[in-house]
């Protein structure tokens, strides 16, 4: 009930609706693959497949339940910089018109 009454309080003031689409999990392809490339001095770069009608690709990671800033791109591949050794789960998931894809992971330990 509380969710509703928030959800509607944009238009009881007469604001613009909020864009809930960003939420939403579409019929966008997901990354058919994605790998480490490498990982050295704090660095860990990944590349992952094309995917065909993407504006662009968010990745992020999550260390011991910290989970980064999701970060966007245009290209295949990534570089987070500044880590320090730990394990590490990276994802990546693709931007469409329509929305967004599941997301993909991959996990590592990662040593410096």
């Amino acid at each position: 009930m509380l969710k509703m009454f928030v959800l509607l309080l944009p238009l009881l003031f007469g604001a613009a609706t909020p864009d809930l689409s960003i939420y939403t999990v579409s019929e966008c392809p997901t990354p058919s693959w994605l790998q480490k490339t490498t990982a050295a001095d704090g660095n860990y770069s990944m590349e992952w497949g094309t995917v065909s009608g993407a504006t662009e690709y968010e990745v992020w990671y999550i260390k011991n339940g910290y989970t980064s800033p999701v970060q966007t791109t245009n290209q295949t591949s990534f570089t987070f910089n500044n880590l320090v050794s730990g394990n590490y789960t990276f994802y990546v998931r693709t931007v469409c018109t329509e929305g967004v894809s599941s997301f993909i992971g991959n996990n590592d330990i990662l040593e410096f």
